[in-house]
């Protein structure tokens, strides 16, 4: 046997640490891109609040570092403040401003809390545009391709759009179809587009639908829903692409939640990276709080090509179910006021569990008496072993059954359940 000599080991070493710690900038930086631009949105800056601030500065050192300072652009998809002050607004811009300078162009666009200043709609519109330095509906033209800003026109949650608004907006990505057709478009609006990206569903709009769906090669950024990045209906195509921004304020998720208060105000800050080539837009997930980038890109090859459309609903039919372990656990507590605590393992799944059904029924009458949606903590990057749901209002002496699915996001359940039964 060969002795293989200490300083060969040592740099074996060296080389192994060196590939762990630089996988995270790595797996953001393309050397090839011709475009590198960060999203944001939801950032609510307040006049009186630190945290969000230290929020901001946090995402913008991570996209500056991800990056070695090469960043084109910074779009912001709405709610730069919480209430449109103009501290706030210059608390915004200086800490933009320290840490990207004056080098990176600004790509902004109102959102409905840019409204809540007390002033008119179009005094409010008249600060934007002084604060920001920005136009409430512009065309950039950065490295070749084409930025489309559209600014909701008032404080409505489902966003406003007025007729000469979406005249304009028409026009715009038609000179840009007519200049190359083959090139993405980025779009940029604070309210989703309703029923294309997770959280479409509600406080959206439908007024720019039938013009954006005219231009497959259209890839609208949206925020305002606050929901999770990690989950991967975020990004849509179906006659356009739709994406997702995230947010850096809290995190938010449908309200047939029997657990959505215990979670609706946990902090999130989460973002966009994105590179873009002539026929490929590759698009990385950060996650700024816990430090790291979420586990697979999004990638768009020829956005023009509706042909090469893979982010659709229909991955529903190719993603696995989840799966509870064959050791899972189910118990039930009994409490003094006819009510019951239950104690049940997790589920696993190759994604995440995004939530789980869970069913009452009335043995003695064999019907399902209630049925509930807990959401799983997924939004934070881990989720814990166990769970516990309190179930109340029993009645004495009924005999109950809980069975409980694990369910992925896009609605596939367990293969598997667990069960348990009990008597108040």
């Amino acid at each position: 046997m060969k002795r293989v000599s200490s300083k060969l080991i040592l740099i074996m070493i060296l080389f192994i640490f060196a590939i762990n710690t630089v996988g995270v900038r790595a797996a953001v930086k393309n050397k090839n891109a011709d475009l590198r631009f960060g999203v944001l949105s939801d950032v609510h800056i307040m006049d009186q609040n630190k945290k969000q601030d230290d929020k901001f500065k946090n995402a913008l050192s991570m996209l500056k570092d991800f990056t070695k300072d090469d960043m084109d652009a910074l779009l912001v998809a709405g709610d730069l403040t919480d209430s449109g002050g103009k501290l706030s607004y210059e608390k915004f811009n200086n800490i933009y401003e320290s840490i990207l300078g004056k080098k990176v162009e600004k790509v902004f666009a109102m959102g409905n809390h840019e409204y809540y200043t007390g002033l008119s709609p179009i005094e409010s519109q008249k600060r934007f545009t002084q604060e920001t330095g920005q136009k409430l509906n512009d065309r950039k033209v950065i490295k070749g391709y084409n930025f489309i800003t559209v600014s909701t026109e008032n404080a409505a949650l489902e966003g406003a759009f007025g007729n000469n608004t979406k005249q304009w907006l028409l026009e715009q990505l038609e000179e840009c179809n007519r200049e190359n057709s083959q090139k993405p478009i980025f779009v940029i609006v604070h309210q989703p587009v309703k029923d294309t990206i997770y959280g479409s569903d509600r406080d959206c709009t439908d007024e720019l639908k039938p013009i954006l769906s005219k231009y497959p090669q259209v890839i609208c950024f949206a925020g305002h829903s606050h929901y999770s990045l990690y989950d991967e209906r975020c990004i849509d195509q179906k006659d356009f692409t739709s994406v997702a921004t995230g947010g850096l304020k809290r995190v938010d998720f449908e309200e047939n939640m029997i657990n959505r208060s215990e979670f609706k105000n946990k902090e999130i800050s989460q973002g966009l990276f994105v590179e873009v080539n002539e026929k490929r837009v590759t698009i990385t997930r950060i996650d700024f709080l816990n430090k790291k980038v979420m586990s697979n890109k999004w990638i768009i090859d020829e956005p023009c090509n509706k042909k090469n459309f893979k982010y659709t609903y229909a991955r529903k039919l190719i993603r696995t179910c989840p799966k509870f372990k064959d050791d899972g656990q189910c118990r039930a507590d009994i409490k003094n006021d006819n009510s019951v605590e239950v104690t049940f393992s997790r589920a696993y799944h190759d994604d995440f569990v995004y939530s789980y059904k869970i069913t009452l029924i009335d043995k003695d009458k064999n019907n399902m008496e209630n049925e509930f949606m807990f959401i799983n903590d997924f939004f934070s990057g881990s989720s814990p072993d166990n769970y516990k749901i309190k179930l109340s209002n029993l009645n004495k002496g009924v005999n109950y059954k809980v069975k409980i699915k694990a369910v992925e996001s896009f609605g596939n359940e367990s293969s598997n359940e667990l069960q348990c039964d009990f008597k108040i």
